[in-house]
This record gives C-alpha cells, sequence and structure tokens, in this order.
C-alpha cells in the first residue's frame, strides 16, 4: 500500500515540475499600486496590462517586456526584466501647475491623463511552486490638461504573482 502511494505522489508531482506557465496575475505594490496580469509569448518575450490606482483615480498601462536569465551562481531562477508601453487613465485634483506655479481650483476635478512607461526589474520564479517575486523600477511621464507634462522617475514596486 505505501509503494502505492509513494508512485502515486511522484506521478502526480512530476507534471508540476515540468508544467510551462505562460501566464501570471498578481498585485503590485508601491507608488503606483494595482493589479498585473501577464502573458508570455515565448520563454523571453511577455505582455503585461496593470490597472493602478494613485492619485485618487486609475489608469491601465500596457507594457511589452523581454527578460533573460541572470547567470548567477547561486540561482537559476533570477531573471532581468525590461520593456516600455504607455498608460491612460484619469485622476482627481484641486489643483493645476503651469510654468512651476501651483494654482488652486474650488473642487476636485476628473482629468484625464496619458502617458509612456518604462520597466526595469528583477524577479525571482519559485520552479517548485508557481509564484515569482519581484522588484520593479517604473519611470514614467504623462500629459494632462493641468500639468501639461509630469515626469515621474522614482516609481518602485514589490511584485507578487502567481503563474498558472
Amino acid at each position: 500500500m505505501r509503494v502505492f502511494g509513494v508512485t502515486l505522489v511522484l506521478i502526480i508531482a512530476i507534471p508540476c515540475y515540468s508544467q510551462n506557465y505562460t501566464r501570471d496575475i498578481g498585485f503590485r505594490g508601491g507608488i503606483s499600486s494595482g493589479l498585473c496580469y501577464r502573458e508570455f509569448r515565448d520563454d523571453e518575450n511577455a505582455l503585461e496590462a496593470m490597472l493602478s490606482f494613485k492619485d485618487n483615480g486609475m489608469r491601465i498601462t500596457g507594457l511589452k517586456e523581454n527578460f533573460r536569465p541572470a547567470y548567477v551562481e547561486f540561482s537559476d531562477n533570477l531573471f532581468f526584466g525590461y520593456g516600455y508601453g504607455g498608460h491612460i487613465g484619469y485622476i482627481y485634483t484641486d489643483h493645476y501647475n503651469f510654468l512651476f506655479n501651483e494654482y488652486h481650483i474650488d473642487k476636485n476635478k476628473l482629468v484625464p491623463i496619458a502617458g509612456l512607461d518604462a520597466l526595469l526589474g528583477i524577479e525571482y520564479r519559485i520552479r517548485e511552486f508557481p509564484f515569482i517575486m519581484g522588484l520593479t523600477y517604473k519611470p514614467y511621464m504623462q500629459f494632462s490638461t493641468v500639468q501639461f507634462f509630469n515626469l515621474v522617475l522614482f516609481d518602485l514596486g514589490l511584485t507578487f504573482k502567481y503563474r498558472f
């Protein structure tokens, strides 16, 4: 009976190690925190969509990402990633900036935004379990009607994702 149990566990466990995950879903915490979904086209290329919340608003970001193994001695599960994309969304604000001056409005106003994003990150993929932990740096620039041009260089985030 024990041999049967051990054999059954091995038969079930072997596909877990050889499973080819192509998608992941998770959470990004940081300045622009929110939900993220990524789909791999092959081992090195992926498309990612993020739904993030910032400045009493929401934005949807689409990114094209590339990944390379880190080739470090202590782990084969470490990967570098980089990419680019764009975002659209809205914010609520009670002020606007013009030529380095800030002007206040009587009440919060809905303001549409659009911008370009970059991504640089490192992630650890746990092969035994379908989980990913990562650190991402995602600077962006955006355009809006209350602040013509805004450059955000310090958008760091921690990501936790589930692969399926």
